[in-house]
């Protein structure tokens, strides 16, 4: 997701481009309010699963997805184990299926 902040106090026409991870909150003073992010740093996963491509080759393509996966949701936790498995960590098993269509249709197509 991209935002647009226009500087309406200098009437500029300028616009950046700051990437937004999740949330976006507006606010029109200068300082506005600092709000934490809904997800705990504590939050563990409770269904995990190894993630494997369907060919060897694409391997880090897969890797790719997963970190765009983890950065769209971090509730989502993925771990190289020292086996060589990428382990996926979702909150329950429609949290796995959704995370696993995520990466089939949007991350990691056709891996």
């Amino acid at each position: 997701v991209a935002a647009a902040v226009v500087d309406a106090s200098e009437e500029s026409e300028k616009a950046y481009e700051l990437g937004v991870e999740r949330c976006l909150t507006l606010c029109d003073a200068k300082d506005g309010p600092f709000l934490e992010t809904p997800y705990s740093s504590q939050a563990f996963a409770i269904v995990r699963v190894s993630i494997e491509p369907k060919n060897v080759g694409d391997l880090d393509a897969l890797d790719r997805g997963l970190r765009l996966l983890h950065k769209a949701d971090p509730s989502v936790s993925v771990e190289a184990m020292v086996t060589g498995e990428n382990v996926l960590g979702c909150c329950g098993d429609e949290h796995l299926k959704r995370c696993i269509s995520d990466l089939q249709n949007l991350y990691a197509r056709g891996v």
